[in-house]
């Protein structure tokens, strides 16, 4: 995504639900989201007919894969939550040993929010612990007329 940027295109990135959505009922929820999403787009670019709908609060922003900087448990902290905004330095994990002694503590590195989280509790160093979108602004919508 970061080259197409560079060189101007627009990508969609696409994930059906991850490790948290992998129970049938789950499944079946996210896949459901992910074709009325493509219809939505394929309506935006008047390639299907109907009117597309646009969100009310959708943002811009840069992502950043958040690396685990030591290996142990992965805790997130209490009380974060997917697409809730939190400010730069705002905490959102600790890593620690068997013994719960702290060995990292991971924060938002912008405004922003994390919209997707690691779903198992141990952690090798080096590996994604969270995806986080560093706020630019409000996204404007321009519909095609």
């Amino acid at each position: 995504m970061a080259q197409m940027k560079e060189i101007g295109k627009t990508g969609i990135t696409v994930e059906l639900g991850g490790r948290s959505a992998t129970s049938p009922e789950k499944f079946a929820e996210v896949a459901r989201h992910l074709a009325d999403s493509i219809i939505n787009i394929l309506r935006h670019y008047k390639m299907y007919p109907g009117k597309a709908t646009y969100p009310k609060d959708a943002t811009r922003g840069q992502q950043e894969a958040m690396l685990a900087p030591a290996s142990g448990i992965f805790v997130p902290t209490p009380g974060v939550d997917f697409l809730k905004p939190m400010k730069k330095g705002d905490s959102l994990a600790k890593i620690i040993n068997i013994f719960g002694d702290e060995l990292a503590h991971l924060v938002a590195p912008a405004d922003g929010m994390f919209f997707g989280l690691r779903a198992l509790p141990n952690v090798n160093t080096g590996d994604w612990c969270c995806f986080f979108n560093k706020v630019e602004g409000p996204r404007d919508w321009q519909p095609q007329g």
